[in-house]
């Protein structure tokens, strides 16, 4: 029996996975099969077509440090291979058809094939901030992720989070980058330091940001119950879209699980949300947007969860959200500015890129912690921590 084309073509795009393309299929004749009578059989070498995406390590010595990519490719092999179907959260990010990560033995050799996402897209709403509809989609996204964490907790998630690497600020070394980080915070507090209403507080955080070291550490730091396992680099920049013809969201994937830890899941809220929200935005609609997260975080967690309440997880996100600002004070004038990740960072940029225009939205963040009452949690919790 010959088989038909359409039939072939199906089996490429349906059998084995979206993207597949049928190239051709070489029919073999190895002799007579056993008797069938109820079915037929053409052995053959069906050959298929598919688009990946190929990510290697940087050739830049001087970036592969930096970017400390040698734990980053081991963290996303672990993750694509192991702890996204542990927590059976392999939809939500690209097929990995091949990972190889050598720990620095062999960095050349490094290599993740991916499934390319032909149909998603980059967000269609800017450079950096994202509509109302675009955040509260992948809100929604975010709490589902999240909730499958809690639901493999009693599994064993933290153990199986332990063959990730730590890749954070915190496991760096602090006296290289403690001096433009230093001035990357101070960005968003000077303009506030002249404010009555907000000098005494302020003051008391820079007092606190005299132990960098300690400070970067409490705000990478986890505790339970709310622990779960992060992304770890959640902003726009490692989301995709897609849209249907009316330009109507219909899904989102996650990719880079670089930096992926079990860690605070105000790692992934408080980046995403702080980075990828304008001034505006945040003010109108802050509230519906953490309701977002949470209704979707609860509506999915199983019996068998292991999950903190609504209260811890808020409480939570309030002594910590202080990550979001400590990352977006520098990267945020990275990606106002469109400056090329070709590009060598020593720091010095950290005070002045962009100017005054990314000075003042990074001043707004600040403001806006203060506002909601979290530099007042951070400084409580922190000074405890150091007790």
């Amino acid at each position: 029996m010959v088989l038909d084309q359409g039939v072939l073509t199906e089996i490429a795009s349906e059998g084995f996975g979206s993207g597949f393309r049928l190239v051709r299929f070489e029919s073999r004749k190895e002799g007579k099969s056993a008797f069938q009578f109820a079915s037929c059989f053409d052995k053959g070498t069906l050959t298929l077509d598919v688009d990946v995406v190929v990510k290697r390590q940087p050739l830049a010595p001087y970036r592969r440090e930096l970017m400390m990519s040698d734990r980053q490719f081991h963290n996303e092999v672990v993750m694509y291979k192991e702890l996204l179907p542990f927590i059976g959260a392999s939809h939500f990010a690209p097929t990995m058809y091949y990972g190889v990560a050598t720990g620095g033995e062999a960095p050349e050799r490094d290599i993740v094939v991916l499934s390319y996402l032909a149909e998603y897209s980059v967000h269609r709403c800017g450079p950096v901030y994202l509509d109302l509809d675009h955040l509260k989609f992948v809100l929604a996204r975010l709490g589902h992720f999240h909730a499958l964490s809690y639901n493999a907790k009693g599994r064993g998630l933290r153990v199986s989070s332990a063959k990730l690497q730590p890749v954070g600020m915190s496991d760096r070394n602090m006296d290289e980058h403690e001096f433009w980080l230093r001035d990357a915070l101070m960005r968003g507090i000077k303009p506030l330091l002249s404010l009555p209403e907000y000098k005494a507080v302020l003051e008391k955080l820079i007092e606190k940001m005299g132990n960098m070291s300690a400070l970067v550490n409490y705000l990478e730091s986890h505790e339970e119950p709310t622990a779960l396992l992060c992304h770890g680099d959640f902003c726009s920049n490692n989301i995709v879209f897609k849209y249907n013809d009316r330009g109507v969201i219909e899904d989102v994937k996650f990719v880079d699980f670089q930096a992926s830890n079990y860690a605070s899941p105000a790692m992934d809220l408080s980046f995403f949300l702080l980075l990828n929200t304008s001034a505006e935005l945040r003010a109108a609609s802050w509230d519906d947007l953490l309701e977002t997260y949470l209704h979707s975080l609860f509506e999915n967690l199983t019996k068998a969860s292991v999950a903190p309440t609504r209260e811890q997880i808020l409480e939570e996100f309030s002594k910590r959200a202080l990550y979001g600002y400590l990352h977006c004070s520098f990267f945020l004038p990275v990606m106002l500015t469109g400056r090329s990740n070709d590009d060598e960072w020593d720091g010095s940029e950290a005070k002045e890129l962009g100017g005054e225009e990314c000075t003042e939205s990074i001043a707004h963040i600040m403001r806006f912690l203060l506002d909601r009452g979290y530099i007042d949690a951070f400084l409580q919790n922190f000074t405890d921590k150091l007790l």
